[in-house]
């Protein structure tokens, strides 16, 4: 990814930041099998960018020049605050057929522990994937799955993904504000109920004293420790979505 201009010095919508092809492309070889990332395709962690659907025919003919299957994180479908979602299954032949989709039903209905989700995709891919959820389905709750049945079947007609967009958007409006207030600089999400926060201008003291299990870790690290240690305030480090 490609990040904006002066993200140093002012505020940026996730969506300026840009996916760059050429990159993408020499990572992709003959040999490469399946594009899979610990971050999500669709919905971009920790920038909560959306991916325009230019973007994500782009990835997908990289990977159909090269016979690569597309595993698609598309979690948070429901979050898009921009209304336009774009799923890679949607984008033809023969992008469609070498795309598995991957739901959550923990991350659709706030409910993390319920660890259920599922796999969309061809019948001659899934196959495959049913061989597997054979013994994958008495390890999650029954009422959990149950109710993601449910919450599947009622989410349009209760109005359930639109309030549930409208709250997240309102939380993260309300977080943006206080940020804006001690006037640092972040990346303002596309769909995703975080915000991505510079924090070049927050100092931490340099005789400053960390355990031994974060002193080897990156500044966010530290950072994350140093915050929740002097007021209280729980983040995540970015670095730890791409790597520990």
């Amino acid at each position: 990814m490609t990040a904006p201009p002066d993200t140093n010095s002012r505020t940026v919508l996730a969506n300026e930041w840009k996916l760059e092809p050429g990159e993408l492309r020499k990572v992709i070889s003959p040999n490469t099998k399946m594009l899979v990332s610990r971050f999500a395709i669709i919905r971009h962690n920790p920038l909560g960018k959306a991916f325009s659907a230019e973007e994500l025919l782009e990835i997908g003919k990289i990977c159909t020049a090269s016979n690569a299957l597309i595993l698609s994180d598309e979690a948070w479908e429901h979050l898009d605050f921009s209304s336009n979602f774009c799923s890679m299954a949607s984008l033809g032949e023969p992008i469609s057929s070498q795309t598995i989709v991957i739901g959550s039903a923990g991350k659709a209905f706030n409910a993390a522990a319920w660890r259920v989700g599922w796999a969309i995709g061809h019948k001659e891919l899934i196959k495959h994937i049913q061989t597997a959820h054979i013994l994958l389905t008495f390890n999650a709750p029954g009422p959990a799955q149950e109710a993601s049945a449910i919450g599947l079947e009622r989410g349009v007609s209760e109005g359930f993904w639109q309030g549930n967009r409208k709250r997240a958007q309102d939380c993260v409006s309300s977080l943006c504000g206080t940020i804006q207030e001690l006037k640092l600089p972040y990346t303002v999400p596309a769909g995703a109920p975080y915000i991505f926060l510079n924090t070049r201008n927050i100092h931490i003291p340099p005789d400053y004293s960390f355990p031994p299990n974060v002193t080897h870790r990156l500044r966010d690290w530290k950072l994350a420790w140093f915050l929740i240690q002097e007021i209280g305030l729980a983040t995540i480090p970015g670095s730890g979505e791409h790597r520990i």
